[in-house]
């Protein structure tokens, strides 16, 4: 009798660890490509996203391309970690590198209308439901802090490159920007730059039900400056960073 106790406890026992298994959510790693460009290509961009229900990694590396390659050629890094607190993300550090420069930004102890880096904005954008037209937020990285809103334009569309990726239901937002304080336009003043709409668009994740950035575009004076996404893919595997719906 004792030996079938044991043999029946072992048994409960790997079941509730294998269901507990089965149960934990995925970790869930997106990775973008992005291309740059303003008249001719200028840029490439690498993101890379793992979110889960109890923190956040998040990082971007830029280079410079085309023509801006031989005559100003640039490298920059920034990478973002923070908590998940329900739907909401806080970030806890940010981190710029480029070139020789380098500054970060501790944000634990400061109060949410402080505001947020790029990265940690982005991803409290990917978790919104239903919508990723968050509305008004504010953006520090470091050096410039300035307000950014994004209000519902309707139905987005994806490139016909983008619709071989695993996104669906894209979604375009109406971009306003206002600088706050920072190296340039200090108090507010309006951009010598920016002319005519800026908008953004967001599809979503088949495999992560989070929103994806999948083309940005802002007017200037020399024309349209865009950013789009060209590749994504999406991953989970099992650890202990995982998302919480």
């Amino acid at each position: 009798m004792n030996a079938i106790r044991r043999i029946a406890l072992v048994a409960s026992v790997s079941a509730l660890a294998g269901a507990a298994h089965a149960q934990s959510p995925p970790v869930v790693h997106l990775t973008g490509v992005y291309e740059g460009s303003l008249l001719v290509k200028l840029l490439d961009v690498r993101s890379d996203f793992i979110l889960g229900p109890l923190d956040y990694r998040a990082g971007a590396r830029a280079h410079s391309s085309g023509p801006v390659d031989f005559v100003h050629p640039f490298s920059v890094l920034a990478q973002s970690q923070g908590v998940i607190r329900g739907r909401a993300a806080a970030p806890v550090g940010f981190l710029v590198v480029g070139g020789r420069k380098r500054r970060s930004v501790d944000f634990r102890g400061k109060p949410a209308a402080f505001g947020a880096d790029p990265l940690s904005q982005l991803v409290r954008i990917s978790l919104n439901d239903p919508s990723p037209c968050v509305g008004s937020m504010i953006f520090f990285d470091g050096k410039q802090r300035y307000r950014m809103s994004f209000s519902p334009l309707g139905p987005g569309a994806l490139t016909p490159a983008q619709k071989s990726l695993p996104l669906s239901a894209p979604t375009t937002c109406r971009l306003g920007f206002q600088p706050l304080s920072g190296l340039a336009n200090r108090g507010g003043a309006p951009s010598t730059v920016l002319r005519g709409e800026s908008t953004a668009t967001f599809a979503r994740s088949n495999l992560a039900k989070v929103w994806v950035l999948s083309r940005v575009e802002i007017g200037t004076i020399l024309g349209p400056a865009r950013i789009e996404l060209t590749n994504f893919t999406a991953s989970s595997s099992q650890g202990a960073l995982v998302r919480r719906r």
